[in-house]
């Protein structure tokens, strides 16, 4: 077997998925570099500046997924966070006919990456139709 036939039997060994979407993976990385490694001229090796180029990149993709990792922690941290803020204050928000109402926010969630509040009297409100938001008003004091 020589090593385009050895590469080209490595490239279509079933890839990783994510969310449906067909993405290189780390085994599949490591696969294609023993392959190179194991197929290559003896008589025309591999230069060792290429080897450590091709290392580095996949270092470079590592750290990229643990950083997409992260972030995609924070920003869940963040959305909750928002929800948090904004139960029990009341938001001005406007409604698929433009009407500007106010509603006191009790509970909220993400759903499919975006915050959806929901209000006293169960309309579920999208942060992106909140105009403004206000602390409830004070109850008076009864003496």
């Amino acid at each position: 077997m020589d090593a385009i036939s050895a590469l080209t039997a490595v490239e279509s060994a079933p890839v990783e998925t994510t969310d449906g979407a067909q993405a290189l993976g780390q085994d599949t990385f490591l696969k294609l570099l023993v392959a190179q490694l194991k197929y290559q001229d003896p008589m025309s090796p591999a230069d060792s500046s290429e080897f450590l180029a091709q290392t580095a990149q996949f270092t470079q993709v590592e750290k990229l997924e643990e950083i997409a990792d992260a972030m995609s922690a924070l920003t869940r941290n963040d959305q909750l966070s928002t929800i948090g803020n904004l139960v029990g204050q009341v938001v001005q928000y406007e409604n698929s006919l433009g009407q500007l109402l106010e509603s006191t926010i009790v509970s909220g969630r993400v759903r499919e990456g975006s915050i959806v509040l929901t209000a006293t009297d169960g309309t579920e409100i999208g942060l992106s139709e909140v105009v403004g938001v206000a602390s409830p008003a004070d109850e008076p004091d009864v003496a």
